[in-house]
């Protein structure tokens, strides 16, 4: 399952156990899985961070088979952030003005998920930021905390060089999160459904690519040489067949078989040949 992440509305005025699965006291609208989307950071602002951090660490400082100590935490305090619509609102713009800076192609994306967000945002919710499944890939909790306080820093201050979660090559994952179905059927994306379809079309032809890769083999090279080298006797079979008896069924399937060897072992070779070269290349750029 690895570990997850989701930004979701709850419904702070309702005493009801969230469930945002049901739709219970909540409303899901974009998750992650083994990634913490960019375009999420930037709706959290610096104190907020530094708050949540000395809700981590007291965490981390109890001990998790003294399950009576952990209940009575989890009463005053939570792993989540929690963000009101006057720091979305402010932490949006000042969001807006960084993916500005880091690249001009990805604003109208940005504006789409800012969009889903303040279109459902009620005056009763708050928006509900769930990360602290991803501490699991570190060891200890500041190798976790010290990328998330350096990326809102450089987001604080505009800084377009630094930037630890986007990437370019699949702006879903690294950006937005998925849109959750709850909400899906609300909203025209264009932008988010050009990014999706565009990473599904990348994923297949990248899947497709491995499939057929070939790998150097000498052995197999030579398997290859070796068989073509005998097609021309079969050719030779079949022409002798032919002046003696004319066109017959043997004839004609030693012919066939005689192509199906050819496209066999020169498609092999060629592959090979292929596979040797780019060997090659990979070396030498190991080398540089």
């Amino acid at each position: 399952m690895g570990h997850r992440s989701f930004l979701f509305f709850v419904n702070k005025d309702s005493q009801e156990e969230v469930d945002f699965f049901s739709g219970t006291n909540s409303l899901l609208l974009f998750e992650a899985n083994n990634s913490l989307p960019l375009f999420w950071l930037t709706l959290i602002d610096k104190q907020t961070l530094e708050n949540k951090i000395k809700d981590w660490e007291a965490f981390e400082r109890i001990d998790y088979e003294d399950h009576d100590a952990i209940d009575v935490w989890e009463e005053n305090n939570s792993l989540e952030f929690f963000i009101t619509k006057s720091q979305f609102n402010k932490n949006s713009t000042l969001g807006l003005d960084y993916i500005k800076r880091l690249n001009a192609d990805y604003i109208s994306l940005y504006q789409e998920f800012t969009h889903v967000i303040l279109s459902n945002f009620e005056d009763n919710y708050e928006l509900v930021i769930d990360i602290f499944q991803l501490r699991g890939f570190e060891e200890n909790l500041a190798d976790f905390i010290e990328p998330l306080r350096q990326q809102i820093e450089s987001i604080t201050h505009q800084e377009k060089n630094t930037n630890y979660f986007l990437f370019p090559e699949d702006l879903i994952v690294s950006g937005t999160g998925f849109l959750s179905h709850f909400v899906q059927e609300d909203f025209s994306l264009p932008n988010y459904e050009k990014v999706l379809r565009s990473r599904e079309i990348s994923r297949y032809e990248g899947e497709s690519n491995h499939a057929v890769k070939e790998i150097y083999n000498r052995d197999l090279l030579l398997f290859f040489i070796f068989i073509v080298l005998l097609c021309p006797l079969f050719t030779y079979v079949a022409y002798r067949g032919y002046q003696k008896e004319g066109i017959t069924m043997a004839v004609l399937m030693v012919l066939v078989l005689n192509i199906l060897f050819y496209y066999f072992s020169l498609s092999g070779i060629l592959r090979q040949l292929k596979a040797f070269k780019d060997l090659k290349k990979n070396k030498q750029l190991s080398v540089d």
